[in-house]
Order: structure tokens, then sequence, then C-alpha cells
């Protein structure tokens, strides 16, 4: 770059460049990160504000604090894509690191592999405390939500890793389009192993798109999928604050 580069200014057209120049760099800038709203149960445990003003066991979308379904109460859901992904956690009292510390969605990785092995999903700070990192599996689900005309990933781990795993399971067996499946949600109260009492989130499938009115959930797919095949899509940084089951 020299004094006399001329810059023009943001406010006037941009300049038409030369095939030569057209668009270099931006394929190692790649697109952005894909940060999507995410469906949270409120446990017993969420931050006090948040219970205080929805209550126990009420699905919300976040960030946006937008009420899906209060316990009791079904709610709609169109599935688009579903993925799995596998996750190592900081320790819950740690607030000086971000709370995922690595993540992947592949399956083959030294990651995924830990997440897997049952016996081995934990590993100590190394720090002389009690703290201990976690290796979550979780599945998600990038779902349509037509009650409050919004998109949002639900992801069961740990205490609820089993609805996830049986929702992938009945899907995959229905021999038609993952976007061609339409689920009822809702809260359900349960306990774990030593008593505890949360809420997960349950599904049921409801029926299939008509193959006529495919094409528009067809294109969703392809755009979310997309982002996952270039590793830009985010699984939502936030834990059940329970216990595994």
């Amino acid at each position: 770059m020299t004094d006399d580069t001329r810059i023009v200014p943001m406010d006037e057209p941009v300049p038409e460049y030369p095939a030569e120049y057209a668009s270099e760099g931006l394929d190692a800038a790649g697109e952005p990160t894909v940060q999507m709203s995410r469906i949270k149960i409120v446990q017993a445990m969420t931050d006090a504000e948040l219970k205080d003003q929805h209550g126990e066991g009420v699905a919300l979308v976040m960030p946006e604090e937008a009420l899906l379904a209060a316990p009791g109460d079904k709610t709609a859901a169109h599935l688009i894509f579903l993925w799995q992904s596998f996750s190592k956690w900081c320790d819950r009292s740690d607030s000086t690191e971000s709370p995922i510390v690595e993540e992947t969605t592949d399956p083959t990785s030294p990651l995924a592999k830990r997440c897997l092995d049952w016996r081995n999903r934990t590993e100590p700070y190394g720090d002389g405390t009690k703290r201990e990192y976690r290796y979550v599996h979780a599945y998600n689900a990038y779902l349509w939500l037509p009650d409050v005309k919004m998109t949002a990933i639900a992801s069961w781990s740990r205490g609820s890793h089993k609805l996830g795993r049986q929702l992938h399971q009945r899907i995959t067996a229905t021999k038609a389009p993952v976007y061609a499946n339409v689920l009822s949600l809702w809260t359900e109260r349960t306990k774990n192993k030593a008593g505890q009492p949360y809420w997960v989130l349950r599904w049921d499938a409801s029926g299939l798109v008509a193959p006529s009115d495919l094409e528009p959930w067809q294109q969703a797919y392809r755009q979310i999928r997309s982002a996952y095949d270039a590793a830009n899509l985010s699984t939502p940084a936030e834990e059940e604050e329970v216990k595994s089951a």
C-alpha cells in the first residue's frame, strides 16, 4: 500500500473489480458461525430471576425468552435437521473459561470417542481441586416452532440422552426425509438415580408432510446442512442443570 492509494468511501457504490481480483480471499474467510436460538427448560437450579418470572418446567426459546410450552402443554415442532455433537465442558464452578472448551461433530475424532466412553467421561483439572472437565455427547434437532414462529435447536444430553437417541432412531426408521417429520413436544418431570427431580423435553411423532409440500422444507434443510458441512453450526453452549440419570 502506498500513500497515493485511492480509497473509495463506503457510502459510494462498490467498484467493479476485474475478474482476477473479484472475491479473492473470501474462500478462506468462510461463512460466519451460525448461532441459533435454543430450547431451554427452566429447572430448579436455573437462574432465580428466570425461574421466578416463568416457573419451573416451562420450555422457553432462548435468548429471546419466548414461551414455548408450560408444563402439561404440548407444542408442535417441524423437524428440519438432526445431528450429534461431542464436547468437553468446564466444571460448573469454573467461571474463568468458556463453558465449552472443545466441540466437534466428527464421530471418529478422539473427542467423540472420549464422549462415547461412559467409563471415561470426566477428567480432573489437575490443579489440586475437585473440579472436573466433563465429556458430553448430545443429540440435537433443528426445529421450526409454529406456535412462536421461530426456529430453534433442541438438545438431549446426560439426563435426557436416551430421549435424543430414541428420536434419532425413530426418524431414521421412517424412510422419509428428515425434514418431512412433524413432532409434538412437551416437558415432563422425572428423577435421576440419586432421586433428584428435573425436567426433560419429551417428543412424539405426529405425522409426515405430504410429498407435494416438501419443497420449502427441503430448502430449509439444505441451508442448515450447508452450515453443518462447513463446521459453522454452533451447538447451544448450555448444559442441563442436573446430574446425569
